[in-house]
């Protein structure tokens, strides 16, 4: 049964923990870099997805790891930039757009700053915009504005 995005509440009750099992070094691992570390070390995420925290239990080993790749085109970057610094943090990789957007409207040439199948673009973008969307909503939340205590 896939568990996606974790298992919670109801569906509980169609799942049997195996917290006891991802807690042992898998016996598969044996004469690898890998023996002796507990299955769960051997994720990339350390099983965070099937870790419930209501019970504190495991309920799956994922089957399946993604990941995005970025690629860029450095000798395009220096012609646009006379650089090849890459971004390092979201406000660069903004800045970035925004340089490549207008060394395009003064050029004429058709480049765009970010380019891939629209699947991948979507999940790196998802990515991106929630880590944003996570500051908003810490400034805009009135329950993480409650006053300092008094010092006096």
């Amino acid at each position: 049964m896939q568990i996606g995005l974790g298992v919670g509440g109801t569906q509980l009750v169609y799942f049997r923990p195996i917290t006891a099992e991802v807690n042992k070094p898998n016996p598969d691992n044996r004469g690898t870099a890998l023996a002796g570390l507990p299955w769960r070390n051997t994720f990339n995420d350390g099983m965070v997805t099937s870790f419930n925290q209501e019970t504190f239990e495991c309920y799956g080993a994922s089957l399946f790891t993604g990941t995005i790749r970025i690629y860029c085109n450095l000798e395009l970057l220096q012609k646009i930039t006379s650089t090849e610094h890459l971004p390092e943090n979201f406000a660069e990789l903004q800045a970035l757009c925004g340089t490549v957007r207008e060394y395009t409207r003064l050029s004429g040439e058709d480049i765009g700053p970010i380019a891939g199948s629209s699947l991948t673009s979507i999940l790196m973008l998802d990515d991106l915009l929630r880590s944003q969307t996570q500051r908003l909503a810490s400034i805009f939340n009135p329950g993480t504005g409650l006053p300092s205590p008094r010092s006096d």
